[in-house]
């Protein structure tokens, strides 16, 4: 008895680290990137790194919106009711929705530089922070 619930528990646990490890490997890739390029821009200038800085602020804070995170959730909980076909259907809706989003975002990453001059931010570090979004933009997926 005590072997059947342990050999349970040690299958679960497998399954949880195979489930993980991806997105594990994923965040820690993106730290790394960051702080590469943060470590970089600090050796180009402080300007350059304070234009990424304030970039990055804004395209993080609207670039949520294209994540699409909620689809996972919904696929896997119709894959797990034996119904793949509507995992299909949400993956379809959700193509359709993050198009329209990912317009509404492209243009938001291309009005940075007059988001940050409201703010009253530097001329010329809004100026690099602003092409540094527009080019950031045509990587939305």
């Amino acid at each position: 008895r005590y072997e059947i619930k342990r050999t349970l528990i040690l299958s679960d646990i497998k399954d949880t680290i195979a489930l993980a490890l991806p997105l594990f490997v994923s965040m820690v890739s993106w730290i790394g990137m960051k702080t590469t390029d943060t470590a970089l821009l600090g050796h180009v200038s402080s300007e350059a790194l304070s234009a990424a800085s304030l970039s990055d602020l804004w395209t993080m804070c609207t670039g949520v919106l294209v994540q699409g995170r909620i689809l996972g959730i919904l696929c896997s909980q119709a894959v797990g009711a034996g119904n793949p076909k509507l995992a299909g259907i949400y993956l379809q809706v959700s193509y359709v929705v993050l198009s329209f989003v990912s317009v509404f975002v492209f243009f938001t990453w291309n009005l940075t530089e007059n988001i940050w001059r409201a703010f009253g931010e530097d001329y010329q570090v809004i100026k690099d922070a602003g092409y540094y979004s527009r080019v950031l933009g045509f990587s939305i997926p």
